[in-house]
């Protein structure tokens, strides 16, 4: 029986079957999903369980013998088998059929493993599990389903967003549905409940991440001078580069004026009224070059950190005079 990872838990509850398989890409929802098998296994006297890793403990031999053996601790068990689809060959095909002819009493086996290939889904051993037990194809969450994905999660942490601090907390984690379970799990530390405003989302994901060089382009982007300065001075504690700053911010410069085809509305919104603070990139161009000469020892006096910073704020929106003039920045062109 296939049954999708939401509906998983209704099936268990009315018993448990000989045999699972749960296969996808998404490994936080494949781990979630097996750890719903073992819950209900150990409640239902399933004490032990035995991990077997194919191919680093064994091939489907050990398996077979370890599946025969009679368990030493407890009476019924479960055996929770990780492989890799590759392992899915002739010979799995063997075993599982077997398998699934004469289910060991008081076992049962669990497979977890990426996603499946077409034919494997189409193979006698695929239609055997079908047979007797529950398979479940975890699909990856696409960009459009991540912020409902998202705030459901948050619900059941008594957590609520807007549909706006949903879409900055779905950039945030770009599809990485692990960093987004861990930063949930940071923010339920933290004692966040309630209704949570987009400005306090800010803060607490600051609070609770580290920083790389496209927070601090995102946030010049989004004209956040605040928070542009506060990643900009995090990041040079931390031993960033200037120079790979300086590269993000020039490639970044670089694309205004290319395509937005694909760019999700909000974030074309964002790129346009950045664009009207830009002005001419080139001479931001000249700007940077600016700072890289300073920052190598060049004619130019001062922190080349004061200098980018004040570039920086410039750009997220802050009134501020040109670094330097428009006749100097034909030189660095």
């Amino acid at each position: 029986m296939q049954i999708k990872a939401d509906n998983l838990a209704n099936a268990l509850e009315g018993g448990l079957k000989p045999l699972y398989l749960i296969s996808g890409d998404e490994l936080l929802i494949v781990q979630e999903t097996s750890d719903q098998v073992i819950k209900v296994a150990k409640s239902d006297g399933f004490s032990e369980r035995v991990v077997y890793q194919l191919g680093v403990d064994g091939g489907w031999d050990g398996l077979r013998e370890e599946s025969s053996a009679l368990s030493l601790f407890a009476s019924k068990r479960l055996i929770d088998v990780r492989l890799p689809a590759a392992k899915l060959d002739k010979e799995a095909s063997v075993f599982l059929r077997e398998w699934c002819e004469k289910p060991p009493v008081d076992t049962v086996l669990l497979l977890r493993t990426e996603r499946l290939l077409p034919r494997q889904k189409s193979s006698a051993w695929f239609k055997a599990i079908d047979s007797i037990g529950i398979i479940t194809l975890v699909w990856p969450v696409s960009e459009r389903e991540l912020p409902r994905w998202l705030n459901e999660r948050l619900l059941k942490q008594g957590i609520q967003l807007d549909r706006e601090s949903l879409s900055y907390f779905a950039e945030k984690v770009e599809g990485n549905l692990l960093s987004a379970a861990q930063l949930i799990e940071k923010l339920v530390l933290s004692g966040t409940q309630g209704e949570v405003a987009l400005d306090k989302l800010y803060g607490l994901i600051e609070d609770s991440s580290r920083f790389g060089v496209f927070d601090l382009i995102d946030a010049m982007m989004a004209g956040r001078a605040d928070r542009t300065s506060h990643v900009l001075s995090v990041l040079r504690e931390e031993g960033v580069s200037l120079f790979a700053i300086l590269g993000a911010l020039a490639s970044q410069i670089r694309r205004m004026g290319s395509t937005m085809q694909g760019i999700p509305a909000n974030k074309r919104e964002l790129i346009v009224q950045f664009g009207s603070r830009v002005g001419r990139p080139e001479l931001v161009l000249s700007e940077i070059a600016l700072i890289d000469h300073q920052a190598k020892g060049g004619f130019v006096g001062g922190s080349e950190w004061t200098t980018l910073e004040r570039l920086l704020l410039r750009l997220s929106g802050v009134k501020e005079l040109s670094l330097i003039s428009e006749d100097r920045q034909r030189f660095f062109l």
